[in-house]
């Protein structure tokens, strides 16, 4: 029977939170390895994530994901 334990995440992975529904990279790992501190992809405030709850993402998700903050963030235009 293969280990259900998911494997350990590394500062920097781009990562979703299936318990808050949010994608987070990876900023620290706690002690107990139960749990991991997680960033807001564009910056933003930590939060904890259990290990159990997370999940690498793909690129397309992280392009959505950034697409829909896009569409939904209040902007004064282009930046450009």
């Amino acid at each position: 029977m293969p280990d259900a334990t998911p494997p350990t995440p590394v500062p920097g992975l781009p990562v979703f939170d299936e318990a808050t529904g949010r994608y987070g990279t990876v900023a620290d790992i706690t002690l107990s390895t139960v749990s991991v501190f997680l960033r807001p992809i564009g910056g933003g405030i930590e939060w904890r994530a259990r290990r159990e709850h997370i999940r690498p993402v793909t690129t397309g998700e992280l392009l959505a994901d950034r697409l829909r903050e896009e569409r939904t963030s209040p902007h004064d235009g282009p930046t450009w």
